[in-house]
């Protein structure tokens, strides 16, 4: 089990080898390498996608600009990032109003918010969805360039900010 303290791993397997320090450069080169193909598969898409790159094996990158330039040949006015994203969590408590009772885990507190997708038009809602489909796309097409280039298969997250992007990449 990943990050298993040593005296349950022997218990679990008394024959177990632990050997002591870790040549990570292998390990760094080929990181390098993804992040390179990860970068360039990024660029040839649209060279305004902001790349960045977290850790040894984790790189991230804003398909926003993408999205808002799609959004803008679609409908030809732009909406605010508040109008853009979403963040609820809660119980809807009427479907007709479009309010969301929102309530908070541990003390029980709650307040009424108008939802965002209740106030939007059906045009709107499609919207989302398609753009949402052209950066899964472009998602897929840089997983496939990593791959096809390193031999390497990666995770992929898609969310509408950098950690849910990160849980949802498994």
């Amino acid at each position: 089990q990943k990050l298993e303290l040593r005296e349950r791993a022997y218990a679990k397997c008394p024959s177990l080898l632990i050997l002591e320090g870790s040549d990570l450069e292998q390990y760094r080169r080929h990181g390098r390498k993804v992040y390179e193909h990860f970068r360039k598969a990024c660029k040839e898409i649209s060279s305004d996608i902001a790349v960045a790159k977290g850790s040894m094996d984790e790189m991230m990158a804003d398909l926003t600009i993408l999205l808002e330039k799609e959004e803008n040949r679609s409908n030809g006015h732009p909406k605010s990032a508040a109008e853009k994203s979403i963040f609820v969590y809660g119980e809807s408590s009427s479907t007709e109003t479009g309010q969301i009772q929102l309530v908070e885990d541990q003390t029980g507190e709650s307040i009424s918010v108008q939802s965002p997708v209740a106030s939007s038009s059906s045009d709107d809602g499609l919207l989302r969805k398609r753009l949402m489909s052209t950066a899964e796309s472009h998602a897929w097409t840089i997983r496939q360039k990593i791959l096809d280039a390193t031999g390497f298969t990666t995770t992929l997250g898609l969310s509408i900010n950098p950690l849910l992007a990160k849980i949802a990449s498994g």
